[in-house]
């Protein structure tokens, strides 16, 4: 137990998350199919939750449905549809997104001021986002979108003013979590509060990588995949890959880009967009660790940015005139970039499929091999990355592998990236960079290239 709650330590700030994990775990099993089922459900109801807030930022139901289209298909996270341990991030953007649901149907009462019931369960909504994760505490700053762009406001009234007395809300219910993360919880059961450092160089970093992510690097993965895509893609998906983007292209309706009232919801969604964005990564920029990249499960910084350049692109779609010369120029452009960003996700998943297959190969290998009793195995050969996928993502994951698909927990195991042989003990640095020493008695090399455990001998 007390080993439990040292690795848990950094987690128990997050109390809603210790309870979702063995929750998750005891409807998955080891089936991967459940877990992927879980993501599935739970991507679609951010959809259903995103689709609902952008027609009230935006008052066009066509923008809201291809901005969530857009969001959630956008290639900069596709680590979050296939990790299963991210689904504490979809569940909380769930719960951000109720939240600014109801507090937009508070603000849009006759009088807003005061108590209501949305205000309160749209605040409860939003304080258990945050016990369960809380990168998207600043998401709700969104809000101020269609406050600045649409403001109902009294004749000489400040936009600043009202756009800050409506986030008033948000604001203190951070302050009361961030206040029992740093000193309530690690007082009541010793948790360890999440780093806060401000550099502004590191600010810079992390809003320099995340434009990069979002952009240019996002750009790219989607070429690349696109041509995979035409060599390798199976036969049923050139029927349901176009039939698809076609006819989500036609939820974007045929408003008319030029019309005062279609402006402003492209006004709306635009503002809605850069705000999310700068809102999602400022947690991490604060942080002093973390910077945004789009390979691996570390892109799942990019989650909440991601779903702001949904809206960017929703937003620039809707301008494109809806037909030049006959053509229906803005529905081809959106089925276009809804079929691309399909073949980066169908790339993308076949990577990860292929990490996880060659995951299970190696630890069914290496427990084939294995002699009773305890030991420690150190892999060679093996590849630490497929793609931009993990096979492991840590040390740790392998062990934890091996004891829950062999059936050996009493197994460590790790790989070499570099190594040398001590007179008592074997150093070596693995793929995450750390430095480990291990005593000879019990310790198995695994080569990846001949698929053998060998004992390791001392010198």
């Amino acid at each position: 137990a007390a080993g439990v709650h040292a690795f848990a330590a950094g987690l128990w700030s997050r109390p809603l998350q210790i309870l979702h994990y063995p929750l998750l775990i005891s409807f998955g099993g080891l089936s991967p199919w459940r877990y992927r089922l879980v993501i599935f459900c739970l991507e679609l109801l951010v959809g259903a939750l995103l689709v609902a807030w952008l027609r009230r930022a935006s008052r066009s139901a066509s923008l809201a449905v291809l901005a969530a289209a857009l969001a959630l298909t956008h290639p900069s996270y596709d680590s979050l549809h296939v990790w299963w341990s991210m689904t504490t991030q979809w569940a909380s953007m769930s719960l951000v997104l109720a939240s600014m649901i109801l507090h937009s149907r508070h603000l849009e009462r006759p009088a807003p001021r005061g108590l209501s019931a949305a205000l309160a369960l749209g605040q409860l909504c939003y304080l258990l986002a945050l016990l369960e994760y809380e990168a998207f505490a600043f998401v709700p700053l969104a809000l101020a979108a269609p406050l600045w762009t649409r403001p109902p406001l009294a004749r000489g009234a400040s936009r600043v003013a009202a756009v800050a007395r409506s986030l008033a809300p948000y604001a203190l219910s951070l302050a009361a979590v961030t206040l029992a993360q740093r000193l309530v919880f690690p007082w009541f059961w010793g948790s360890t509060p999440r780093p806060v450092a401000f550099s502004l160089r590191h600010v810079g970093e992390v809003y320099r990588a995340a434009l990069s992510c979002l952009t240019s690097d996002a750009l790219r993965l989607t070429l690349e995949s696109a041509a995979q895509g035409v060599q390798s893609l199976p036969a049923y998906a050139w029927v349901a890959l176009p039939v698809g983007a076609a006819a989500a292209a036609a939820a974007i309706g045929d408003d008319d880009p030029k019309a005062a009232e279609a402006r402003a919801s492209r006004r709306a969604l635009l503002a809605a967009g850069v705000l999310l964005i700068a809102a999602s990564y400022l947690p991490y920029a604060l942080s002093g660790v973390y910077t945004p990249r789009i390979h691996g499960v570390m892109n799942r910084v990019n989650m909440g940015g991601g779903i702001g350049a949904g809206l960017v692109a929703a937003a620039l779609l809707g301008a494109v005139p809806r037909r030049r010369r006959g053509v229906p120029l803005r529905r081809i452009l959106v089925a276009a970039t809804l079929a691309l960003f399909a073949l980066r996700h169908w790339a993308g998943g076949a990577q990860w499929s292929a990490a996880w297959r060659m995951q299970q190969g190696l630890v069914r290998d290496i427990g084939a091999q294995l002699p009773s009793g305890p030991a420690t195995v150190l892999m060679r050969g093996t590849p630490h990355t497929l793609g931009g996928a993990p096979v492991f993502q840590n040390h740790f994951d392998l062990s934890s592998a091996l004891g829950l698909l062999a059936g050996r927990h009493d197994v460590a195991a790790n790989w070499i990236h570099e190594g040398r042989a001590g007179q008592d003990e074997v150093v070596i640095v693995n793929g995450d960079g750390g430095t480990f020493r291990y005593p000879y008695e019990r310790l198995y090399v695994f080569d990846g290239t001949t698929r053998r455990l060998v004992p390791v001998n001392k010198p």
